[in-house]
């Protein structure tokens, strides 16, 4: 079965590759197997060169549809097909995973993404969906964009409101 939905996923991407619409492109995506869609994130993936790993299965896969290595870390995936907007809590959960795995991760869907959802991937994980999904799959460039640790917070908490406060608070 595994074999017969990559090689599914495999002609997939071609049509993909071939319709101009993004609108038709989504409406392939959506029309797909689950199991396929999942296949053609990660033959995605292999087809820019990285390293994918598999997994065994399709269902009990512990919320990871496989792994990607990228600048030599091991990136968990899981891909999902939504109509309509995703659920935060699928991304939570997806988040959480990562962190116990002490992992990034990339949620690929095909649905549309809310505040809710984006504000639950923690640093950890990259919600890949519209038209950057579609780029990935049709054999374009992947960046990363986990969320940066606020750097810039720290920065200013460091430079100016900590100076502040020594100034002004540690007075008798």
């Amino acid at each position: 079965m595994k074999a017969r939905n990559i090689a599914t996923a495999a002609r997939s991407i071609t049509a993909l590759k071939g319709i101009s619409s993004d609108q038709k492109k989504f409406g392939l995506l959506r029309r797909a197997n689950c199991y396929v869609f999942e296949e053609i994130s990660l033959s995605a993936f292999e087809a820019l060169g990285y390293s994918v790993i598999r997994g065994d299965r399709y269902s009990g896969d512990g919320g990871i549809d496989g792994k990607v290595v990228i600048k030599g870390k091991t990136v968990l995936i899981q891909a999902k097909k939504y109509k309509s907007y995703i659920s935060a809590k699928h991304v939570l959960e997806f988040s959480n995973i990562c962190r116990k795995h002490k992992a990034k991760g990339i949620f690929i869907h095909t649905g549309k993404t809310g505040s809710k959802s984006w504000k639950s991937t923690g640093h950890n994980v990259d919600i890949v969906s519209g038209k950057r999904m579609l780029k990935l799959l049709c054999g374009k460039a992947y960046k990363p964009q986990w969320k940066k640790k606020h750097w810039a917070i720290r920065m200013i908490w460091g430079l100016v409101i900590l100076p502040f406060k020594l100034i002004f608070f540690t007075r008798k």
